[in-house]
């Protein structure tokens, strides 16, 4: 028997601001100052923690189960462009204050979320003789955020020691991605 735990954390955080609060002026072709119109900051903690349990059933079975858990908190606050930006045609345009376009983003993205997901296993390596085994196995997995329901994912593999020193190898599995947190 052969007991494999894994335990993984992760913190992240990022900050960004612009120098100055202003607006920012675009003369097209000709020069930029003002305001970068940045101002955002995130952080993110995770965890991850994966579990393996190998063991042996008879002469002929080696098993595997085991679960895959990971977890994580996310702050995310973006007010990019919220003293706008001026936006002129020329430097003519420029002196005599007439942009051609001016944005503004009123509001601000701030966003605070927990996401799980877990993932089992169980799997049996069947020897049946010295040349040729097969293995049966299924999987399920889960998301805090996403309805789903019971959806076990089969897996089926084989192993064939040929003569000459070849080994045939083949396989079938249904397999999900889980869904990104971005």
């Amino acid at each position: 028997t052969v007991h494999e735990i894994r335990v993984h954390f992760n913190r992240q955080s990022n900050q960004a601001s612009s120098v100055t609060r202003g607006p920012s002026i675009n003369v097209l072709e000709t020069f930029y100052k003002g305001g970068a119109g940045v101002d955002n900051h995130g952080s993110s903690r995770t965890l991850e923690v994966a579990d393996n349990l190998d063991f042996n059933f008879g002469r002929r079975h080696a098993m595997r189960v085991g679960l895959l858990f990971e977890g994580g908190s996310y702050d995310n606050f973006d007010a990019r462009n919220a003293a706008g930006t001026f936006t002129f045609s020329n430097h003519t345009a420029y002196l005599a204050g007439t942009p051609i376009q001016f944005t503004q983003r009123n509001g601000q993205v701030d966003t605070a979320f927990s996401q799980y997901q877990l993932g089992l296993y169980w799997q049996d390596d069947i020897r049946v003789n010295r040349n040729f085994s097969f293995s049966v196995g299924v999987r399920q997995e889960m998301q805090s955020l996403i309805d789903d329901e019971l959806i076990v994912m089969p897996r089926l593999g084989f192993s064939w020691n040929a003569p000459a020193k070849l080994t045939v190898r083949g396989g079938y599995g249904t397999f999900y991605d889980w869904y990104d947190t971005g």
